[in-house]
């Protein structure tokens, strides 16, 4: 039988092929080479999932959009917080474990959903009445939106109709969604920029404060300084605080050098005085008697000398027992066996002899058990 005949036959065969004769007829088509793709089901528009019922299987949230012309153009003009001709339908995400709304609803801190003010779903869910007039406080300026359902637009709402006879109509619906569009990108794309001022380093460092500082603020004083911005927060922290300690040293050591100058042109005024001292002398021959009385506590003296000895040799005996030592990084002090530092408190491993943890081999988390001594050891000072 020719092979045109044979595939006739069997693609009339297919209506009445049962389930498995059917996956085996495909088993066999993969087996020799023959790719086949399930069809894909076309996706609905918003507005036809507007004429669809309830589905339980669906996420419950209510969604809306605005009515368009076929051509997309939008049936009424943006008001920027005065949505008109709005549409609802079931949002067609996919359910959470435990909860009838999908994660994107499901989310307290989800803007174009939920209210700034209630934290609720403004909209409400597909399955209740839909709400009359419905508003939506704006997390991020407070603004007031309101929307209007296109059952509820009349005559008053006449001048916000678009002419699609108008080719004005049609630019300035695509100026406006441009116009969005490079808003977006700029307020993404554009940071305020943090001034160093602003944020008192003094008593942030002192206190703990600077832990709870956002980067942008860290950023500020590393930028101002010149200091390297890499990293994560534990280290653009420690990066500041052992600058701020370096620069805080410079200035005590400019103030003794102060303190040292004036002292010295005191001294020469004082120097006039010296020949008074001459005079007394001959007051100390009456110094000597009292020798003989010291002479008299030495005895008591050599007992306190022999407790003493006793307590040093105790104490040199535990720290024998113990065979740690100690090396100090950044005012903190921590065990070292083998060239490995290792916490005081916790003996938890480290990392390998630094001076400097911020530039060295450590990872996060040793960086961050630093971190907190440091910041520990400053708050109590």
């Amino acid at each position: 039988m020719p092979v045109s005949e044979l595939v006739t036959q069997v693609i009339s065969a297919i209506p009445d092929m049962a389930e498995e004769q059917k996956k085996a007829l495909m088993d066999a088509l993969k087996a020799n080479g023959v790719k086949t793709r399930k069809s894909q089901s076309k996706k609905s528009s918003k507005q036809e999932l507007a004429n669809k019922p309830f589905n339980e299987d669906f996420c419950h949230a209510r969604c809306w959009d605005t009515k368009t012309h076929e051509n997309g153009v939008s049936v009424y003009k943006s008001t920027g917080t005065l949505h008109l001709g709005c549409f609802d339908f079931q949002c067609t995400g996919k359910k959470m474990d435990g909860s009838n709304l999908c994660a994107r609803h499901f989310k307290p801190d989800c803007k174009s959903n939920r209210c700034g003010e209630t934290k609720e779903l403004f909209m409400g869910t597909f399955d209740e009445e839909k709400p009359k007039n419905p508003v939506r406080v704006s997390r991020n300026n407070s603004k007031k939106h309101s929307y209007v359902w296109s059952e509820d637009m009349d005559e008053s709402y006449d001048e916000y109709v678009n002419d699609l006879n108008s080719e004005d109509s049609d630019k300035s619906n695509k100026s406006n969604k441009s116009n969005k569009s490079n808003k977006s990108k700029k307020s993404k794309n554009s940071k305020p920029e943090i001034d160093y001022a602003s944020t008192d380093w003094k008593s942030s460092i002192s206190t703990g404060e600077i832990m709870k500082l956002k980067v942008p603020f860290l950023k500020s004083y590393l930028k101002k300084f010149g200091l390297d911005m890499k990293g994560n927060k534990s280290l653009l922290i420690l990066r500041i605080i052992d600058h701020y300690k370096s620069s805080d040293e410079d200035e005590e050591v400019k103030n003794v050098e102060q303190v040292d100058d004036e002292d010295e042109g005191n001294d020469e005024d004082e120097g006039n005085g010296d020949e008074d001292e001459g005079n007394d002398e001959d007051e100390g021959n009456g110094d000597e008697d009292e020798g003989n009385d010291e002479d008299e506590g030495n005895g008591d003296e050599d007992e306190d000398e022999d407790e003493d000895e006793d307590e040093d040799e105790d104490e040199d005996e535990e720290l024998e027992e113990e065979k740690y030592e100690t090396v100090n990084i950044q005012g903190i002090e921590y065990e070292i066996n083998d060239g490995i530092v290792y916490d005081m408190e916790t003996k938890i491993k480290l990392g390998k002899m630094t001076e400097n943890p911020s530039k060295s081999e450590w990872d996060k988390g040793k960086i961050k058990i630093h971190l907190n001594n440091v910041v520990t050891l400053m708050s109590a000072q």
